[in-house]
Formats: structure tokens, C-alpha cells, sequence
């Protein structure tokens, strides 16, 4: 099973003077080319500002009280540590040290994770897999839901069938990567796992820890060979 998009997220204690701070924050990462930019709900404390960086597959965005990544493509190309998670990471500590700024709560991973295969293998894959339980001869949809507490971690685990409806439906690609084209045209087998952790000091380590416990957990409950 291939995770094919990824969104991580820094939450913390949210600071009032975000909106007086940020604009000076990212315009030394304006000379990247290509980049694109918005901004919501300017000059409020809704304040919302987006980076877009599409031709590696990401999307930042900041706010007084998140910081979050979405990256879209080959998981191993933020494994091998892509230079855009270094300039997510710069920025938040930056933001961390706006007057005003108390702590992190929590930082967590959520994942869109697909396994192609023919669509008539919907009903052996309701056979073979414990976590799951067909009363039915034939079924059209199916999802189960996991929720479950460890090693000090949330995780919950939503999977069942995938068809090309879902793309629009879950926003599965909003950058439309080459890397994803196949799911076009497909079905399949779609995990969506959210991992939570309390955390102080949010790093690529733990980033990469994240992504580490989100493959094993769909190894351990989806039985794939991806």
C-alpha cells in the first residue's frame, strides 16, 4: 500500500500577534522558484497564509495556532529529507519566537494511503482480511473505522474500497502530481490513518517517526504487499 499524500500539522498555543509577525517571516523564501502564495482573512486574527511549492509537491500553510505541510507524491522523496521540509521547519522557528508565543500542544500525521487492484478482487480482499467482515454476498461500498490508544500515540485507522470518485470527494490530489496519475481510471483499497502525539519540540526526526508508525500500522491491519 502506497502513501500517496500526507498532511503533518505543529499545534500550539495560539499567539495573538501572529498576523503582525508573519509577512516579514516568509519573504526571504519568496527568491524560490516557482512559488505561489495566498493569504485568508488578512489583517484579522484568522489570518491564514499559504506557500505553495508544486513542482516538489508541497503546500505550507501558518496560522496563529497551526503549522501544517501537505505533500503529495513518492513518500520516500520527504524520507531522503526534501529541502522544502527544511524551510517548513525554518519558519516555525521563527514563528516560535514571536513574542507572545507559549508552547506546542501536539503534532500529528494524517495519511491517504491506496493499493490499486481489480475491482472484482474487492470481494477476496473482504475474505482474507480479519479486520474486516462482509455479512453480504456482494458489496458495492465498504469502510471500517480503528480508533485505539499506544505508546502514548492516537491512531485512527478508516479503510475500505476506493474508486476514482473519491479523488474529488476526500481531495485526494490537490496538486495533481504525476506520481498519482495512475489512481485515475482505478480501484482499489484506500487507508486514511491519523497518528497523534504530544510533543514539545516538533523536528524531521519526528516527522519521519510519524511516517515510520503510519506504514507499519497499515502493514499490520491492511496485510498489503506495498
Amino acid at each position: 500500500m502506497k502513501i500517496r499524500k500526507f498532511t503533518y500539522t505543529i499545534a500550539h498555543i495560539h499567539v495573538l500577534t501572529f498576523k503582525d509577525h508573519i509577512k516579514a517571516i516568509i519573504a526571504p523564501y519568496f527568491a524560490y522558484e516557482p512559488l505561489e502564495y495566498g493569504v485568508d482573512n488578512e489583517g484579522t486574527l484568522q489570518e491564514n497564509v499559504r506557500l505553495i511549492f508544486r513542482n516538489a509537491g508541497f503546500i505550507m500553510q501558518f496560522n496563529k495556532e497551526l503549522a501544517t505541510l501537505l505533500y503529495e507524491g513518492d513518500i520516500m522523496e520527504v524520507k531522503k529529507h526534501n529541502p522544502v521540509i527544511d524551510i517548513f521547519f525554518e519558519i516555525y522557528e521563527k514563528i516560535k519566537k514571536i513574542d507572545g508565543f507559549v508552547k506546542v500542544k501536539s503534532h500529528n500525521l494524517s495519511t491517504d494511503s491506496i493499493k490499486l487492484f481489480e475491482k472484482t478482487d474487492y470481494l477476496t480482499l473482504l475474505e482474507n482480511n480479519k479486520y474486516l467482515w462482509n455479512p453480504y454476498k456482494n458489496v458495492e461500498e465498504f469502510a471500517t473505522i480503528l480508533e485505539f490508544q499506544k505508546e502514548g500515540k492516537y491512531y485512527r485507522l478508516q479503510f475500505g474500497n476506493y474508486n476514482e470518485k473519491d479523488i474529488a470527494k476526500l481531495n485526494l490530489l490537490p496538486l495533481k502530481v504525476n506520481y498519482n496519475k495512475d489512481m485515475f481510471g482505478s480501484f482499489g483499497l484506500l487507508g486514511q490513518l491519523l497518528i497523534r502525539e504530544d510533543v514539545t519540540t516538533p523536528t524531521f526526526t519526528k516527522l519521519k517517526t510519524l511516517i515510520i508508525d503510519t506504514e507499519n500500522t497499515l502493514n499490520q491491519y491492511l496485510a498489503t504487499d506495498e
